[in-house]
């Protein structure tokens, strides 16, 4: 409308020039954002559903369902870290 009423418009123009530029930067800084939000977000924890039973430690939890009878063994149980720890480096794992 400027050029056609004969004005000058050079004003107008250099602004309209370092719009993109600066929309560059401003999608450089979103991208930064993003990534220090999803980072931040990474370490927040998932929080449990409403049914979790609330406690301060594993004896609190509440058996809901359970599938099949538990096995019982006619030696010691042992931790699978404790029987590994055992074996040292002479593991080998099967191809």
């Amino acid at each position: 409308m400027m050029k056609g009423k004969g004005e000058d418009t050079t004003v107008v123009m250099a602004e309209v020039a370092g719009l993109g530029d600066e929309q560059k930067q401003m999608e450089a800084r979103l991208a930064a954002l993003q990534t220090e939000i999803n980072d931040f977000l990474m370490g927040v924890p998932n929080l449990p559903h409403e049914s979790v039973a609330v406690g301060l430690d594993e004896t609190a939890n509440v058996e809901v369902s359970r599938w099949g009878t538990p096995r019982s063994f006619d030696f010691a149980v042992r931790d699978h870290v404790d029987l590994a720890k055992g074996w040292g480096n002479s593991i080998s794992r099967p191809q």
